[in-house]
């Protein structure tokens, strides 16, 4: 599906093409550009307009471009029968791992997108290809510095589960402890930091072109992407945060953590104790193994807000892939790439809200909410009071 953009260049036939759009977009994003830059943009560019989206990149001020490429961004009629969100899921597959990542979080965000989106961008959870044992294995002796026989009795070839930044392959240890091995993407950096540079430059021509994105703050929500994803791809940051939750609720007999084995954990390399549990939405497997559904969903609501309320450290991915059920109603959280954290003044002014919620006094609620300055201008309150 994809169309080498050097290629796509010489089709134009435009010589002065890559300065044209390299002017171009020094002046829009106002940023240091090279030949790299330039060639992402216009895949971006290509790969919306493949998927139809020619008047969101019109709105953007992409006009001039695809004017010049419309004889090379053809897209197949299969494409212009599907829905928008189904293309808009296809076109961030297309755009690679960086992209995805973004649609997985903004699936967890319907005060951003609408549920049709939310439904499609689900579905990117299991749309990163795995790399292969080969890379694997290099990635993991550059990082511990010795052959992989010398930290690993085995390592399952297959991986249990690919991400965007990394993939999780399951392992023995020496010494004989059951591990899964957590393995940065090789050369994913360079990747994720050229991706957040177009992210960053659509999302001020959104912010410019676009009157209600303010709404949404499209700067703003790259911006938190690419504080997030950078965080993410510190591995051994990761392993501290675990020891930090693990920290934080000791003495709580229904809460585990992996065990992390720091031996084998570089910046690129997570080894962590295998825990074998149930998804938290296998109701079938819960239901057969005994497990009540009611008491974990109250253990599961008392540890988050413990979290956010006590503790301001809280677990940002809970989607039902990270939370595992082990016998004896025990929740074990997994994957700790994502955390968020709350300051004093917003854990109590949450407290407050909660507080209205639970006593429902609508107009407490709603006074906390324009404290907090949540309620956007023009909003209908009767209409939100009497709702």
């Amino acid at each position: 599906m994809f169309i080498d953009v050097t290629v796509a260049l010489k089709k134009i036939k435009l010589k002065n093409f890559s300065a044209i759009f390299e002017t171009r977009m020094l002046s829009i994003f106002k940023i240091h550009s090279n030949f790299r830059n330039i060639r992402r943009y216009l895949n971006v560019v290509r790969i919306l307009s493949f998927y139809g989206f020619d008047q969101l990149l019109e709105m953007l001020g992409f006009t001039d471009i695809l004017i010049r490429t419309k004889n090379v961004f053809n897209r197949k009629h299969h494409v212009e029968r599907l829905t928008a969100p189904e293309r808009m899921r296809l076109a961030l597959i297309d755009l690679g791992p960086t992209f995805i990542k973004l649609g997985q979080l903004l699936s967890t965000r319907p005060d951003i997108i609408p549920l049709a989106y939310i439904n499609e961008f689900e579905k990117l959870q299991d749309s990163v290809p795995s790399f292969s044992f080969e890379e694997l294995q290099k990635q993991i002796e550059k990082e511990l510095g010795s052959p992989i026989e010398k930290n690993f009795k085995i390592i399952e070839p297959v991986s249990l589960a690919a991400a965007s930044i990394a993939q999780v392959h399951r392992a023995c240890l020496l010494t004989g402890e059951d591990v899964v091995v957590k393995v940065r993407r090789p050369g994913i950096q360079s990747i994720i930091e050229d991706d957040i540079t177009a992210m960053m430059g659509l999302a001020e021509l959104a912010r410019r072109h676009i009157p209600a994105s303010e709404l949404y703050d499209p700067v703003g929500v790259v911006r938190e992407f690419a504080r997030t994803i950078r965080r993410e791809m510190n591995l051994s940051l990761e392993g501290h945060t675990i020891e930090k939750f693990r920290d934080n609720f000791a003495g709580c007999s229904w809460l585990r953590f992996p065990v992390v084995y720091w031996s084998q954990t570089t910046h690129a390399v997570l080894t962590m104790e295998y825990i074998d549990g149930i998804k938290v939405s296998d109701l079938r497997a819960l239901e057969r193994t005994g497990i009540d559904r009611a008491l974990v969903a109250r253990r599961g609501a008392d540890a988050f807000l413990k979290m956010v309320l006590k503790d301001g450290f809280f677990h940002g991915d809970l989607h039902p892939g990270n939370i595992l059920i082990l016998p004896d109603n025990i929740i074990c959280l997994i994957d700790y790439g994502i955390v968020g954290r709350v300051d004093e003044e917003l854990k109590n002014h949450l407290g407050d809200i909660l507080l209205s919620i639970v006593r429902r006094d609508i107009d407490e609620l709603v006074s906390h909410l324009y404290f907090s300055e949540e309620i956007p201008e023009g909003l209908n309150v009767r209409a939100l009071l009497f709702s």
